[in-house]
């Protein structure tokens, strides 16, 4: 057994938050002594970040057509090197994982779920999810769930929310906003409001454009900067010609400096419309003193709480965003009360270390499974 071996599978191939996430865990473990290993296709961007970081990484396809083929190879692989600890991440290979890792006795058996749709009271989904030593979860509404409906004992499940890691120096409000402004022609006093993340429908994009609509007159320094990437933006790109907002909505593409544009924001919207654990943008955010505006969804409540953190929204609903948007833009005073509260919550409980410390005192106190 590799007491130091600490061995994750993903079958996702983005990278996104949950990628993210891994990838970071990681890197703190490995600083405190650990091995890595992960299990993932080929050619997805935490496949090869892994690589360059020297850890070991197999290349597996996790996918129906190969679900057999990854069973034996992944069975055999915790065969030899029974790791200290093997933590599945996403739908696939959590199925494969789970029923890989039966009967080898390993020290802490973890499966990951990173989003929050109810999970189906299956006869095959009660057997994975009782399988593990631990559930983990990133809101509260899933580990509930996962404990009321498929007898995940609640002594195994646990919320542990992503954790962010903090830039060593954040950018001036100012420096920031006229920066983006440069960036992008436009004037210099232009302000701005934003979201961060994938350009997808589930994101509630057509709400908060058309939310930025209506108050687009009202405010008419702001701009609307949607960061992210799509494979499809061209209902994106409709919606914002049919409300006449061309020279009024930014799309810059994806970024690996998202710090530089929460803090030119004078507010940072999420509006998922069904699902959302707790994104990291919403926390990264918070941490960087940019006022929220968030959906009840999943966990975004877990982190935002209404008129204290930011302000909460129902899904679906524009009216109630631009209500949401005059309210942070025209009330500084309350306003700069929500952000310096947000910011001080998330530097408390939701950085890298806070997770890592959790995770750390979980794994190492693992119970026997009976």
């Amino acid at each position: 057994m590799d007491k130091s071996l600490i061995f994750h599978s993903v079958s996702n191939n983005q990278w996104g938050g949950q990628e993210r996430r891994v990838f970071n865990e990681c890197r703190w473990m490995e600083a405190r002594g650990y091995a890595i290993a992960l299990a993932t296709p080929a050619d997805t961007p935490l496949n090869r970040k892994g690589r360059e970081a020297g850890w070991q990484v197999w290349d597996m396809d996790f996918c129906n057509a190969s679900m057999v083929n990854d069973f034996l190879t992944l069975r055999r692989i915790l065969k030899t090197h029974r790791p200290r600890v093997f933590n599945t991440h996403g739908n696939m290979d959590a199925k494969v994982g789970m029923l890989a890792a039966r009967g080898l006795d390993l020290p802490c058996v973890i499966l990951s779920r990173h989003i929050t749709p109810a999970v189906r009271n299956t006869w095959f989904n009660r057997l994975i999810y009782r399988s593990p030593h631990y559930v983990f979860t990133t809101a509260d509404c899933t580990t509930a769930q996962l404990v009321r409906d498929l007898g995940v004992p609640s002594t195994q499940a646990f919320t542990v929310s992503s954790g962010i890691v903090p830039p060593s120096v954040l950018p001036g409000h100012e420096d920031a906003r006229q920066a983006l402004a440069r960036n992008h022609c436009k004037g210099e006093d232009s302000r701005f409001i934003g979201y961060m993340g994938r350009l997808d429908p589930a994101k509630g994009m057509t709400d908060i454009i058309r939310a930025f609509g209506q108050i687009s007159g009202q405010f008419p320094r702001h701009h609307l900067v949607l960061v992210g990437g799509s494979d499809d933006t061209r209902s994106v790109h409709e919606l914002i010609g049919q409300l006449g907002l061309e020279d009024r909505v930014i799309l810059p593409g994806f970024t690996d400096a998202p710090y530089a544009y929460y803090r030119a924001f004078d507010c940072k919207i999420l509006a998922s419309r069904d699902n959302e654990g707790i994104a990291q943008s919403i926390l990264e955010a918070m941490y960087a003193g940019c006022p929220v505006i968030g959906t009840r969804v999943g966990g975004i409540p877990d982190v935002i709480e209404d008129g204290v953190t930011g302000l909460l929204v129902p899904p679906r609903d524009p009216q109630a965003i631009a209500r949401a948007l005059v309210t942070t833009l025209e009330d500084k005073e309350a306003t700069q009360l929500r952000r310096d509260q947000a910011h001080d919550y998330i530097a408390r409980h939701h950085t890298l270390e806070a997770m890592g410390q959790k995770i750390l005192a979980l794994m190492e106190n693992c119970p026997p499974k009976p």
